[in-house]
């Protein structure tokens, strides 16, 4: 039991660090997932001196240790339940895709945003009748906006450049939504819309929709496995944000 916990520990390291190497992806769920892995590798190699350790402490200090991860766990079972539900709710026929914005290397769709492009397509593909808005500006070390890097994406794959319609100034989840509704409105689309970005952002984006008065469904798309671990462990931290303030 001792070698299978430490060997499943070394294994969520090495997950959580894929992306930092072949991506320069470091973000809080990155450090989160090393300290978690990293405790329980402890824990696995050296359990007698930790339990040990554990003993001496103070007994509200065991309390309040004990309590915040009863806690944490329960959060993070509770959430992934909640983004789990969120992705097998289908999108109305009707509705009007948006394609929520992630990083563009240069001029081209990082990894996450070709995810999304796709899920998007394969939905424009199966409901001529749809459209899209491609939403995300530009950042500082971006050569064209995402909302343009989508455009020539699904161009390219056939998509008639007549169904995308482009907002390239927002810089955030809640501004894909606001600003890309505010086209919806101005083009007379439908406004019921499906947001199409990663599973494990499905219901955040949905939460924020909700709050600004958008009916919302999800169009998720697979995440690439090395790049979901860490992802995910930083979408917990951004669902309870967004419930919390």
């Amino acid at each position: 039991m001792r070698l299978l916990l430490s060997a499943a520990a070394l294994i969520g390291i090495i997950w959580c660090l894929i992306p930092v190497f072949t991506a320069a992806v470091f973000n809080l769920g990155t450090m989160t997932g090393l300290a978690v892995f990293g405790l329980i590798l402890v824990c696995g190699l050296f359990p007698e001196q930790c339990a040990a350790a554990f003993q001496k402490m103070p007994a509200f200090c065991r309390v309040i240790l004990t309590s915040a991860a009863v806690i944490i766990l329960a959060l993070t079972v509770l959430i992934s339940a909640l983004m789990i539900r969120a992705c097998t709710q289908k999108p109305e026929e009707d509705c009007t895709v948006v394609v929520l914005g992630c990083e563009v290397i240069g001029d081209r769709p990082s990894l996450m945003l070709v995810e999304r492009l796709e899920a998007a397509r394969v939905f424009l593909a199966a409901h001529p009748g749809s459209s899209a808005v491609l939403s995300g500006g530009m950042g500082s070390t971006e050569e064209i906006s995402e909302a343009e890097a989508m455009y020539r994406w699904l161009t390219a794959r056939g998509i008639d450049p007549s169904r995308l319609y482009k907002e390239d100034r927002s810089e955030s989840t809640r501004q894909n939504l606001q600003y890309s509704l505010e086209i919806i409105r101005e083009n007379g689309l439908p406004e019921h819309i499906a947001a199409a970005t990663n599973e494990f952002h499905v219901l955040r984006a949905q939460m924020i929709a909700h709050k600004l008065g958008i009916a919302c469904d999800g169009l998720p798309a697979k995440t690439a496995w090395w790049l979901f671990a860490v992802n995910y462990i930083r979408e917990l931290y951004g669902v309870l944000y967004e419930y919390i303030f």
